[in-house]
């Protein structure tokens, strides 16, 4: 049984007390993201579609809002992806941020108080 030299090496310092080493995860990547998703929140429930494409002026990519607008969901302009999750702005201002809870789920609470959970469209 082979063990990496990293893994050997936090083995050790966890074994002296020493802190635990932070890792930042990696940025997910937008591309991977790109594509038709359902967002739901108080029971409605809408789908919208990411795009790789960048907003002008931004470094963030544009959103199709879909059917979300009428069903009262807020007006995200644009979406970013953090190392985290995803952030979600409107007129510049960051009002939703998700955090990813599997491969094809993220979860957030928005600067309305709501709770919302987007996850993979499979229409």
């Amino acid at each position: 049984m082979r063990i990496s030299f990293a893994l050997l090496a936090a083995l050790a310092l966890s074994a002296t007390g020493a802190p635990a080493i932070a890792v930042t995860p990696a940025l997910i990547d937008p591309a991977a993201l790109a594509g038709t998703w359902s967002l739901s929140s108080g029971g409605k429930t809408c789908h919208l579609s990411l795009s790789v494409a960048l907003v002008e002026g931004t470094k963030a990519h544009s959103i199709d809002l879909g059917d979300c607008v009428e069903a009262g969901f807020p007006r995200l302009r644009t979406w970013s992806a953090e190392s985290d999750g995803l952030a979600f702005e409107l007129d510049g201002g960051k009002v939703l941020f998700m955090s990813r809870e599997a491969a094809d789920r993220f979860e957030g609470k928005g600067r309305d108080g709501r709770q919302y959970v987007m996850s993979r469209n499979s229409r």
